[in-house]
């Protein structure tokens, strides 16, 4: 069993991350019931349960595989507007929209989860309930 799976605080590293998008990933954690996500603050040393990365901001790519590669047991899920299937990582299509983030977290901490059932998910329909 994945120690995350039970763990009901998980702690979450952003990537490639500024302020304004950091602040709406927390946002959204405050609003997600299930289970508690905390953003982790720029210097924090707690480690991470999980990680989100911004692929379109400047040298996300490589901030993230420097990340995987200093955590190769943190598991990753990446957002985008146009997600690449070159990358070992699940992506999410932006705009993020909590019913499809929330369950690409969790389907991360499942210890069946595989590169077959992370890929990146389809273009969401325009909503009000964008996170990113």
């Amino acid at each position: 069993m994945n120690p995350q799976t039970a763990k009901k605080n998980l702690k979450v590293q952003a990537i490639g991350m500024d302020e304004r998008k950091s602040a709406v990933f927390r946002m959204a954690f405050k609003m997600y019931s299930k289970r508690q996500f905390t953003l982790l603050e720029k210097g924090d040393t707690a480690p991470a349960d999980l990680a989100v990365a911004d692929l379109d901001s400047p040298d996300a790519l490589a901030q993230v595989q420097a990340f995987a590669q200093a955590h190769p047991a943190v598991p990753i899920l990446c957002t985008s507007v146009e997600p690449s299937s070159t990358q070992p990582w699940p992506v999410l299509r932006k705009p993020i929209r909590m019913e499809t983030l929330f369950p690409a977290l969790e389907s991360l901490l499942s210890p069946s989860a595989t590169t077959e059932t992370r890929q990146a998910q389809p273009a969401p329909a325009p909503d009000s309930t964008a996170v990113v």
